[in-house]
């Protein structure tokens, strides 16, 4: 876990915005731009695995081909002194629509709208021969006020496969 004030490859860690089991996502301010960017970074532990490294790496490559409105945009990535990976991505400020749903604040018309923008997202993934693997409400980030302009974009590319890859993933 890092700490807040500490620095990854020029971006200040902010806060934690959420851990799972493949690392954290932290806030952090970006080195030289006026803005803030999602830094996540894998485990200690996942980052001396191979297969793990190959994967959090092909999330980097997957994730940053996908030029889309409704996609989290990807950054950079790279390696902590440590030996930790990180990818840098566009800060969504906001919520999820897994919190949405859990905060009955998920009406039908929220719902339609959150739908309608993840399916141009996934279109537009398959278009490039991209399958997310990974579509689940916790998935979809929200930012601005409920209704027609909210913001919905897909994330989490961590299991998302190009139609060319060849096995990098294993049953469990």
């Amino acid at each position: 876990m890092l700490t807040v004030g500490s620095v990854v490859a020029g971006y200040r860690i902010e806060r934690e915005l959420g851990s799972g089991g493949m690392g954290s996502v932290y806030l952090a301010a970006h080195p030289t731009l006026p803005r803030y960017d999602a830094l996540k970074v894998l485990s200690h532990e996942l980052s001396r695995n191979p297969d793990f490294r190959a994967r959090f790496t092909r999330e980097a490559e997957v994730a940053a081909s996908l030029d889309h409105p409704q996609i989290v945009a990807v950054y950079n990535r790279g390696e902590t002194d440590d030996g930790q990976l990180w990818i840098a991505m566009q800060f969504v400020d906001g919520t999820d629509a897994d919190a949405a749903l859990r905060q009955g604040t998920m009406s039908p018309p929220r719902a339609v709208h959150i739908v309608t923008e993840v399916g141009k997202a996934l279109d537009f993934a398959h278009a490039h021969n991209v399958v997310h693997r990974d579509v689940k409400p916790a998935n979809f980030l929200l930012s601005g006020p409920p209704g027609p302009d909210e913001r919905v974009l897909l994330g989490d590319f961590g299991i998302a496969r190009a139609l060319d890859d060849v096995g990098l993933t294993a049953t469990g």
